[in-house]
C-alpha cells in the first residue's frame, strides 16, 4: 500500500467518524463497569481491574440459594468508577464542575440480587427528525445488569413503542444491544411492558423477574411484596436506594 493511499484511507476514516451520530453516548468508557464485552481484565474471581479504564470490580458472595434451574445469588458488588463531573453555568458565563454519582452506581458496596437488573433512563424527549420537525423519541436505552455491566440498545433514537412518528428512525418494538452481547429488548405497546432476552434464552420479565429457557421463574407478588424462588420459597427483598448525588442509602 503506497503512502498517498494510506493518507487517503486515514482521512476517509476521520470523515466517517465525524459523521457518526452522537446518540447512545450513555455508556462511556470511563463508566463502563462490571464485565463489558470489550473489557480487558486482570485479577481473580474476587477482584479484578479493567485495564481499559482502571475500574476496580469486587464481588463478595453473601448468600446462595440453590433452586430448580435458577439459583438465587446475593453478593456485595463494588466498582470504583461510578462518578462523573456535572457542569453548571450561571448567567455571568462562569461554569463550575460538580462531582455527581451515576444513577445505580456500585461505589457504596450495595447488595446485588437477581432482581437488580435495570433499564436506565429511556426518555421520551423532543428530538430532531427532519429539518423543522421534532418528534418524541426513545433515546439512550441502557440495560444495567446486577453486577453493573451496561448495554446500550439500538435503534437510537427510536420511535416510542407502537408508534412511527419519524420515518428516519427505527421502531422500538424490538431493540438490540450494540456491544455484541446478544441482549434483546421487546416492548409491548399494548400492555405497556417490556421484557429482556439474553442470548442463552433467559428472560427478564416485568418487575425484572428472571426466567430460564425451561420456564423456571423467580416470582414477585405485588400485593404482598414477596419474592419467591422456583421452589416457592420466600426470598429476601432487594433494597437498594440512592439519595442526592447518587449516594447509596441502603
Amino acid at each position: 500500500m503506497n503512502r498517498s493511499f494510506r493518507i487517503l484511507l486515514a482521512a476517509s476514516a476521520l470523515v466517517l467518524a465525524s459523521l457518526s451520530p452522537a446518540y447512545g453516548q450513555t455508556v462511556t468508557r470511563s463508566l463502563d463497569i462490571g464485565f463489558p464485552e470489550g473489557g480487558v481484565f486482570s485479577g481473580s474471581n474476587f477482584d479484578n481491574v479493567q485495564l481499559n479504564n482502571g475500574n476496580l470490580h469486587i464481588e463478595i458472595p453473601l448468600l446462595t440459594i440453590p433452586g430448580r434451574g435458577l439459583p438465587v445469588v446475593y453478593k456485595y458488588v463494588y466498582d470504583n468508577k461510578g462518578w462523573f463531573f456535572h457542569e453548571t453555568c450561571g448567567h455571568s458565563g462562569l461554569c463550575h464542575d460538580y462531582v455527581q454519582g451515576e444513577s445505580g452506581n456500585n461505589m457504596g458496596l450495595p447488595i446485588s440480587s437477581p432482581f437488580d437488573s435495570q433499564v436506565m433512563s429511556p426518555m421520551n424527549i423532543p428530538t430532531y427528525c427532519v429539518p423543522g420537525v421534532n418528534q418524541f423519541a426513545l433515546t439512550n436505552v441502557v440495560l444495567r445488569e446486577p453486577d453493573g455491566t451496561k448495554h446500550h440498545f439500538l435503534p437510537d433514537p427510536a420511535n416510542p413503542p407502537g408508534t412511527n412518528l419519524c420515518s428516519a428512525w427505527g421502531l422500538s418494538d424490538t431493540m438490540y444491544a450494540d456491544d455484541g452481547s446478544g441482549w434483546i429488548i421487546q416492548n409491548d405497546a399494548t400492555a405497556g411492558t417490556s421484557r429482556l432476552i439474553r442470548k442463552d434464552g433467559t428472560l427478564i420479565l416485568p418487575f425484572y423477574l428472571p426466567e430460564d429457557s425451561n420456564g423456571n421463574q423467580l416470582t414477585y407478588n405485588s400485593s404482598t411484596l414477596v419474592y419467591t424462588d422456583t421452589l416457592g420459597r420466600v426470598l429476601p427483598t432487594p433494597t437498594r436506594t440512592y439519595g442526592t448525588g447518587g449516594i447509596l442509602l441502603t
